[in-house]
């Protein structure tokens, strides 16, 4: 190991040689080690630019349906989120009245196969489960 880093060796052709050298010269470089970590450093310098650019403008053409795709759900979701601000109010109004259909019936001494019916039928229009609509009106099946 060296004062620097770690020490490497390598063999290289004679026309790979003169390729290192001719590097040195041309960047001033005193030995082959600060031409390697020259290269090293800057190899994004020797990337071609217009396969980089290619491959940019094709990230960001997907970013820009990705983010197209997410507006159109956040879209969604509000329209979404209107309707059900909307429906609330009337879907409680319809389970307070399905609760009191309930009790009445439960009153009336109806069999628990008819009141489930019946809570089947308005947990539909309530968009709830039957067994809330049986718990809220007092009646748990044991």
């Amino acid at each position: 190991m060296t004062s620097k880093g770690y020490a490497k060796t390598f063999y290289l052709d004679s026309k790979s040689k003169n390729l290192l050298d001719q590097g040195k010269r041309l960047f001033q470089l005193k030995n082959d080690s600060e031409y390697i970590r020259f290269l090293l450093e800057n190899a994004v310098l020797f990337e071609d630019p217009s396969s980089k650019m290619e491959e940019l403008i094709n990230l960001k053409n997907k970013q820009i349906k990705e983010l197209e795709n997410t507006k159109s759900l956040i879209n969604e979701c509000e329209r979404r989120l209107k309707i059900q601000s909307k429906i609330m109010p009337y879907l409680e109004e319809e389970k307070s009245r399905a609760v009191s259909i309930l009790k009445r019936k439960i009153n009336e001494k109806v069999s628990y196969p008819e009141l489930e019916r019946i809570a089947k039928y308005w947990s539909l229009l309530c968009r709830t489960d039957y067994l809330d609509l049986l718990a809220l009106s007092g009646l748990a099946k044991n």
